[in-house]
């Protein structure tokens, strides 16, 4: 879950970001984030993979996620 935003990149609120900080409730290599439409049971709107992120028990993250839109 992570905080929603319309930001301007070049046209008024063209641009949608969310922003998540997420504490590590077990050691684990972190491969990708993704962007739902709900808290559960949603579709999938956004997916990033990259190489692992390794983070132990009670390490935080944070993920900065913008998708531009522009009209056509």
């Amino acid at each position: 879950m992570g905080t929603k935003t319309q930001q301007t990149t070049t046209t008024t609120n063209d641009t949608y970001q969310v922003i998540a900080l997420i504490t590590a409730a077990s050691a684990q290599a972190i491969t990708e984030v993704g962007v739902f439409d709900a808290l559960t049971a949603g579709n999938l709107f956004l997916r990033a993979t990259f190489l692992p992120i390794n983070v132990s028990i009670g390490d935080t993250i944070e993920f900065t996620i913008k998708t531009k839109f522009e009209q056509l």
